[in-house]
């Protein structure tokens, strides 16, 4: 004759599932956040190896620019795109267009897997855009690129755009995760967070450097 479980026999099972599963699932998350995080570092090359492709034939230099000299006319303008309807190649928007309208790389892959701010859409190519125009097509940052000058932002901009190109310099950060939001005091890192901080201050995120390689960086 088959004997039924008992009620205590019945709870111990469930207690031991109940702490299986309370065991499991932070290692679960934690695996689920890696594998997010190595297919965003993914995206994040593909991205850069598109720009190389545009270097090849466009005198080592990537969407945007059309020398290194420190004037305006050296911008990409946005007329040589069809989907962005202002700014020039100063601008990441136009940037990331010249590439997208080249097929350097898929649409997809500028939308990070931690992306949760809606305005940050997919782009479309049978729309326009504008640079001002509150909507996203990707979830990274960028080198900022714009006029010389004389004052240390200038200074500090030269730099970031004499590697605009392909240099394959393994020290300069040319993209990587942008930051979701900013408070308080300016260049302090506590008062930044990144698409991995998970609500807490201080950027997290990986950056891409000129070589390629890439590193998840905490600030």
């Amino acid at each position: 004759m088959r004997r039924a479980f008992t009620l205590i026999e019945l709870l111990v099972v469930i207690s031991i599932i109940a702490l299986l599963i309370a065991i499991l699932l932070p290692a679960l998350s934690k695996a689920r956040d890696s594998a997010a995080q190595m297919q965003s570092t993914t995206q994040l090359r593909g991205m850069h190896q598109g720009f190389n492709i545009h270097a090849i034939d466009h005198d080592n230099l990537y969407p945007g620019l059309r020398s290194l000299k420190l004037t305006n006319s050296d911008f990409t303008p946005n007329s040589e795109t069809d989907t962005v309807t202002n700014g020039s190649g100063r601008d990441v928007l136009v940037r990331l267009a010249i590439a997208l309208e080249s097929d350097l790389f898929t649409p997809e892959i500028l939308i990070s897997p931690a992306e949760t701010n809606p305005d940050v859409q997919q782009w479309n190519p049978n729309e326009t855009y504008r640079t001002n125009g509150g909507i996203h097509i990707t979830s990274y940052a960028m080198s900022k690129l714009f006029d010389g000058g004389s004052g240390p932002e200038e200074t500090q901009a030269k730099g970031r755009r004499e590697e605009w190109r392909s240099t394959m310099n393994s020290r300069a950060i040319v993209m990587g995760d942008r930051c979701t939001s900013f408070s308080g005091a300016f260049r302090d890192p506590r008062a930044y967070q990144g698409l991995w901080s998970n609500g807490e201050p201080g950027w997290v995120g990986t950056v891409v450097n000129n070589d390629n390689s890439t590193l998840f960086s905490f600030d």
